[in-house]
């Protein structure tokens, strides 16, 4: 008898271990595998009894070990990943499947203690029936389990090896508490530490199918998550990629109306020029239409005279500036077109080689950034007491040295200044807020890069710009500054 009930009691943890597993893995086994497992269940169950007979703690381990072979085998078309996640989904599977066979069995024995407390005692409650009734009773509890939404997309966190880590560790000790109970299970009827040890394994195992639960849910809650930042990354592409295309589109509109506006001022003066022509001669040959003549002059002239402005500000703020394949470099430059045109200033891009390079191999484009905005941010300020300017930038390679050049049309630099930059904050534009961090900056760039610096002051009139900043990636790490009647280093 005690044979057949220890049979019950593997067949049980095994058949339902094999129910969870395939649940786990999200897979339907179709009936000729379903025939095939329950012969791998009885299969497993007779060789762990063996087990058992020789050395009882092994047997819940053995079971594991066993139950590993028939699930590698259905997984196999995983490739080199089958026996890790088949061991990984088994392992765990038979973990859950011993706790809620604990957790049965204490049901069980929570009725049987009330039937014998009150002196009922029949077929229906011996060792056997209550092997069965727990049986039923585990079923029962692991196919609600599986009806909980969270828990219906089974063991989606296969992937995450610190998950699965924790899972197999919890699982291990409920193994390890059953060895513990099989070891104890023939001084259980007679001594009384057994049974208290016996019963606080049988708590433990509870608690680890409880933990095991936990952590599963967490890891589903991490994969719903990890899903959710890539699914808003994908849109986010997919945004960018439709706006690149609209952009593109646009640039080509203002390519289109750049050319027709060009055309038309060149074509609108020469009509204005012929209707004026026109009228003033009908002034002469008609002096009752000179009044009329006169109103409609005036009225061309004011329309030609907006229209031209309209024009000239569409054709500047229409400009489409070169890339540099930096996204970052290209905000910027875009920024400072949108300052130029806010400050009545004439901005140009010059890009002569490949930038990407260069951010790969010379410069980081995070230093690439901050040279850049310094350099075109102290431009932009250095214009701000004209009404008019002019800015020049350029990137790329100057005899065979990658090189970055900012021209204006703005402030010189002293020669206080200029033999100060790098050395201490100094700035031109101290009454506008200029602080001189920038150029500091810069310095320090220049000095991590081993890069060389050219300040250039022009003779007005002899150049549209007055200064020329540019900065070498020669490995010289050299400053040097010329004025137009003299040169200091």
């Amino acid at each position: 008898m005690d044979m057949l009930n220890s049979f019950i009691g593997f067949f049980s943890v095994t058949f339902v271990a094999f129910y969870v597993f395939f649940k786990g893995i999200n897979e339907q086994p179709k009936r000729k595998e379903v025939t095939r497992y329950c012969l791998y269940t009885v299969g497993i169950c007779i060789a762990v009894l063996g087990v058992r007979f020789i050395f009882p703690p092994a047997a819940p381990f053995v079971l594991v070990f066993l139950s590993v072979i028939p699930n590698r085998r259905f997984m196999s078309y995983l490739g080199r990943e089958a026996f890790r996640i088949s061991f990984t989904a088994t392992v765990i599977s038979c973990g859950l499947s011993y706790g809620f066979s604990t957790v049965a069995v204490f049901i069980v024995s929570i009725f049987t203690g009330i039937f014998q407390a009150n002196n009922i005692y029949s077929i229906f409650i011996d060792d056997t029936a209550a092997l069965l009734y727990s049986f039923c009773i585990q079923c029962a509890l692991l196919v609600s389990l599986f009806k909980i939404r969270r828990l219906k997309t089974g063991y989606s966190f296969l992937n995450l090896r610190n998950i699965n880590r924790i899972l197999i560790f919890l699982s291990l000790t409920v193994f390890s508490c059953y060895a513990v109970v099989a070891r104890l299970k023939p001084l259980i009827s007679s001594d009384e530490p057994s049974i208290i040890i016996s019963a606080i394994m049988g708590l433990v195992t509870v608690l680890c199918a409880l933990m095991i639960i936990i952590w599963w849910r967490a890891g589903i809650k991490l994969i719903y998550n990890d899903n959710l930042v890539k699914q808003e990354a994908e849109a986010l592409k997919l945004r960018i990629r439709l706006q690149e295309k609209e952009i593109g589109k646009l640039n080509k509109e203002n390519q289109l109306f750049s050319e027709i506006i060009h055309r038309d001022n060149k074509l609108l003066p020469s009509m204005e020029h012929a209707v004026t022509t026109f009228l003033e001669a009908s002034k002469e040959s008609s002096p009752e239409l000179a009044e009329e003549a006169e109103a409609i002059l005036k009225a061309l002239k004011t329309y030609t005279q907006g229209r031209r402005g309209v024009l000239n500000q569409y054709v500047k703020e229409a400009k489409s500036l070169p890339s540099t394949k930096i996204l970052t470099i290209d905000m910027i430059l875009n920024y400072i077109n949108q300052e130029a045109i806010a400050g009545n200033i004439e901005f140009d891009v010059v890009i002569n080689g490949n930038i990407k390079y260069m951010v790969e191999n010379i410069i980081s484009e995070e230093s690439l950034e901050t040279l850049v905005a310094d350099l075109l941010d102290n431009a932009i300020n250095a214009l701000k007491p004209f009404k008019v300017g002019k800015i020049l930038f350029s990137i790329g390679v100057v005899d065979d040295y990658y090189e970055i050049s900012v021209s204006d049309s703005g402030l010189f630099f002293s020669p206080e200044i200029l033999e100060n930059l790098g050395k201490m904050k100094v700035t031109t534009n101290e009454d506008m807020g200029g602080s001189g961090i920038g150029m500091m900056k810069v310095f320090k760039i220049l000095n991590e890069t081993k890069s060389s610096m050219l300040i250039n002051n022009y003779k007005l009139g002899k150049n549209v710009f007055t200064k020329r900043i540019s900065i070498t990636f020669d490995g010289m790490n050299e400053y040097e500054y010329k004025f137009p009647e003299y040169q200091m280093s």
